[in-house]
């Protein structure tokens, strides 16, 4: 008995052993495989941080931001936007420790924080049809799916607006397109003050003009809409 016992621990033992040692080493790859997604992640975080950033200081003031969007300034602005973006995720810790890394090490083998370039960031002013100003924000190439191609805000030109910051925040409009996949390449949005996404399943041009029409369009059928519940009211 004895003997078919120590056969039997001289047979597991090494297996049980080389399980272990298997199981170590599958751990190490699938951590090293998160933090690589996560740095991926991390070092895309700039492009869709930016989008909410805008939007949530439109929204905050709605005159005082659509009057800089349309402003000599407004190249100035973005940029600055863009580059504070970078900075603050830059600064975002990886798990383990790990700073937010370039994939390729700097000259010397350090890590260094990743900041993306703004090359195509750009704002234009177009005016619609009902007298809508329009501002189109033109973002840096979206790599990934659901990164934003350009951003439209809209906001009647009323002055009263400076003053009523309440009443702006009910009318000012904060369009998107974003890559997408699968039938059409992009995705038409629009965000709501309370921080919804609306998504109209439909795709939009990605020239400004082109967004622009689209934009005009969904304004149009808000209004139709709104007339005919008045008109049932």
């Amino acid at each position: 008995m004895a003997h078919r016992l120590l056969v039997v621990l001289c047979v597991v033992a090494p297996l049980i052993v080389a399980g272990k040692i298997g199981l170590y080493f599958l751990r190490r790859k699938f951590s090293r495989m998160t933090v690589v997604r996560a740095r991926q992640r991390l070092v895309r975080a700039q492009h869709g941080g930016f989008v909410v950033r805008l939007r949530d200081l439109v929204f905050s003031d709605p005159f005082r931001f659509m009057n800089m969007l349309c402003s000599r300034e407004s190249d100035w602005f973005v940029r600055g936007l863009w580059k504070e973006e970078g900075d603050k995720w830059a600064r975002v810790r990886l798990p383990g420790g790990a700073e937010g890394e370039a994939m390729s090490d700097a000259e010397e083998g350090e890590p260094h924080p990743v900041r993306l370039s703004d090359e195509g960031l750009g704002v234009e002013k177009i005016r619609l049809n009902d007298g809508h100003v329009l501002a189109v924000v033109r973002m840096p190439q979206p790599k990934v799916m659901g990164e934003t191609y350009l951003i439209g805000v809209v906001l009647p030109p009323d002055e009263t607006l400076k003053k009523d910051v309440g009443r702006a925040r009910k009318l000012v409009k904060f369009f998107v397109v974003n890559r997408w996949e699968g039938e059409r390449g992009t995705d038409f949005c629009q965000w709501t003050v309370g921080g919804k996404v609306l998504t109209y399943n439909v795709g939009a041009p990605l020239d400004a003009n082109g967004f622009a029409l689209a934009i005009q369009g969904k304004l149009e059928d808000e209004a139709r809409r709104r007339r005919a519940r008045r008109s049932t009211a």
